[in-house]
Protein backbone atom coordinates (compact mmCIF):
# COMPACT_ATOMS: atom_id res chain seq x y z
CA UNK A 1 0.00 0.00 0.00
CA UNK A 2 2.83 2.41 1.15
CA UNK A 3 4.54 1.88 -2.48
CA UNK A 4 1.19 2.43 -4.28
CA UNK A 5 1.03 6.19 -2.30
CA UNK A 6 4.78 6.76 -3.25
CA UNK A 7 3.36 6.13 -6.73
CA UNK A 8 0.63 8.61 -6.69
CA UNK A 9 2.95 11.55 -4.96
CA UNK A 10 5.22 10.94 -8.50
CA UNK A 11 2.16 10.84 -10.37
CA UNK A 12 0.17 13.83 -8.68
CA UNK A 13 3.74 15.78 -8.78
CA UNK A 14 4.29 15.04 -12.64
CA UNK A 15 0.69 16.28 -13.15
CA UNK A 16 1.34 19.15 -11.46
CA UNK A 17 4.45 19.98 -13.41
CA UNK A 18 2.59 20.54 -16.55
CA UNK A 19 -0.53 22.01 -14.44
CA UNK A 20 0.68 23.81 -11.52
CA UNK A 21 -2.63 25.83 -10.45
CA UNK A 22 -5.05 22.34 -10.46
CA UNK A 23 -6.18 22.63 -7.00
CA UNK A 24 -7.49 19.39 -7.03
CA UNK A 25 -4.16 17.87 -8.10
CA UNK A 26 -2.49 19.82 -5.69
CA UNK A 27 -4.84 18.49 -3.10
CA UNK A 28 -4.29 15.31 -4.15
CA UNK A 29 -1.01 15.34 -4.07
CA UNK A 30 -0.56 16.98 -0.72
CA UNK A 31 -2.74 13.67 0.62
CA UNK A 32 -0.72 11.63 -0.75
CA UNK A 33 2.48 13.29 0.57
CA UNK A 34 0.62 13.06 4.16
CA UNK A 35 -0.01 9.80 3.90
CA UNK A 36 3.57 9.03 3.04
CA UNK A 37 4.36 10.42 6.09
CA UNK A 38 2.01 9.32 8.56
CA UNK A 39 2.86 5.95 7.83
CA UNK A 40 6.37 6.49 7.38
CA UNK A 41 7.33 8.68 10.46
CA UNK A 42 4.32 8.03 12.57
CA UNK A 43 4.20 4.30 12.33
CA UNK A 44 0.35 4.94 11.97
CA UNK A 45 -2.26 2.13 10.10
CA UNK A 46 -4.06 2.79 7.45
CA UNK A 47 -7.86 2.23 7.47
CA UNK A 48 -9.51 4.37 4.54
CA UNK A 49 -8.52 6.97 2.20
CA UNK A 50 -11.09 9.87 0.59
CA UNK A 51 -13.80 7.82 2.88
CA UNK A 52 -17.48 9.42 1.45
CA UNK A 53 -20.61 9.62 3.15
CA UNK A 54 -23.31 12.22 1.30
CA UNK A 55 -21.53 15.09 0.16
CA UNK A 56 -19.07 14.81 3.09
CA UNK A 57 -15.50 13.44 2.83
CA UNK A 58 -12.68 12.15 5.31
CA UNK A 59 -9.26 12.47 3.34
CA UNK A 60 -7.90 9.44 5.67
CA UNK A 61 -8.48 7.66 8.96
CA UNK A 62 -5.63 5.59 10.84
CA UNK A 63 -5.02 3.49 13.65
CA UNK A 64 -2.56 5.23 16.07
CA UNK A 65 -2.51 1.92 18.58
CA UNK A 66 -6.19 1.97 20.25
CA UNK A 67 -7.03 5.67 19.16
CA UNK A 68 -9.21 5.94 15.51
CA UNK A 69 -7.54 9.55 14.03
CA UNK A 70 -9.70 11.27 11.43
CA UNK A 71 -7.20 13.10 9.45
CA UNK A 72 -7.91 16.29 7.46
CA UNK A 73 -4.84 17.35 4.82
CA UNK A 74 -4.28 21.16 3.87
CA UNK A 75 -2.09 21.62 1.22
CA UNK A 76 -0.76 25.31 0.95
CA UNK A 77 2.44 26.77 -0.93
CA UNK A 78 5.41 27.43 1.42
CA UNK A 79 5.03 30.85 1.97
CA UNK A 80 1.29 31.23 2.60
CA UNK A 81 0.64 33.40 5.51
CA UNK A 82 -2.28 31.41 6.91
CA UNK A 83 -1.61 27.85 8.44
CA UNK A 84 -3.14 24.81 7.45
CA UNK A 85 -5.07 23.92 10.63
CA UNK A 86 -6.33 28.04 10.47
CA UNK A 87 -7.57 26.89 6.79
CA UNK A 88 -10.13 24.59 8.38
CA UNK A 89 -13.26 26.93 9.07
CA UNK A 90 -16.13 26.21 10.99
CA UNK A 91 -18.85 25.37 8.42
CA UNK A 92 -15.38 22.50 7.16
CA UNK A 93 -15.29 21.30 11.36
CA UNK A 94 -18.94 20.76 11.16
CA UNK A 95 -18.89 18.70 7.99
CA UNK A 96 -15.89 16.95 9.34
CA UNK A 97 -18.11 16.02 12.10
CA UNK A 98 -20.71 14.27 10.43
CA UNK A 99 -18.47 12.49 8.06
CA UNK A 100 -16.75 11.41 11.56
CA UNK A 101 -19.92 10.13 13.13
CA UNK A 102 -21.57 8.36 9.67
CA UNK A 103 -17.90 6.60 9.93
CA UNK A 104 -17.81 5.52 13.57
CA UNK A 105 -21.98 4.46 12.97
CA UNK A 106 -20.64 2.17 9.87
CA UNK A 107 -17.64 0.45 11.97
CA UNK A 108 -18.72 -3.25 13.14
CA UNK A 109 -17.00 -2.22 16.36
CA UNK A 110 -16.83 0.58 18.30
CA UNK A 111 -13.38 2.18 18.74
CA UNK A 112 -12.06 2.92 22.57
CA UNK A 113 -10.71 6.73 21.57
CA UNK A 114 -11.09 8.82 18.59
CA UNK A 115 -8.77 11.96 17.71
CA UNK A 116 -9.17 14.53 14.67
CA UNK A 117 -5.53 15.44 13.41
CA UNK A 118 -5.03 18.10 10.41
CA UNK A 119 -2.05 17.60 8.82
CA UNK A 120 -0.28 20.52 6.84
CA UNK A 121 1.63 19.88 3.76
CA UNK A 122 3.83 23.43 2.46
CA UNK A 123 5.58 23.24 -0.80
CA UNK A 124 7.47 25.00 -3.33
CA UNK A 125 7.51 24.39 -6.76
CA UNK A 126 5.90 20.59 -6.51
CA UNK A 127 8.64 19.51 -3.47
CA UNK A 128 7.34 19.31 -0.14
CA UNK A 129 9.53 21.90 2.15
CA UNK A 130 7.67 21.14 5.45
CA UNK A 131 4.77 18.47 6.82
CA UNK A 132 3.33 19.61 10.00
CA UNK A 133 0.99 17.21 12.31
CA UNK A 134 -1.38 19.32 14.52
CA UNK A 135 -3.11 16.62 17.16
CA UNK A 136 -6.00 16.30 18.64
CA UNK A 137 -7.88 19.72 16.76
CA UNK A 138 -11.08 20.31 18.76
CA UNK A 139 -14.31 19.76 16.02
CA UNK A 140 -16.18 22.02 18.08
CA UNK A 141 -13.85 24.69 17.95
Amino acid sequence: MLLFIRFQCWLYGRRLRKDPDNHLLRGAWGEAQALVWLRSQKRYTLVARNWRWKQYELDAIFWDGPVLVFVEVRTCVADSKQGGVYSVTHSKKASLKHACLAFLRAMPSRAAHTRFDVVEVRYQQIKPTSIRHYEGVPLLG
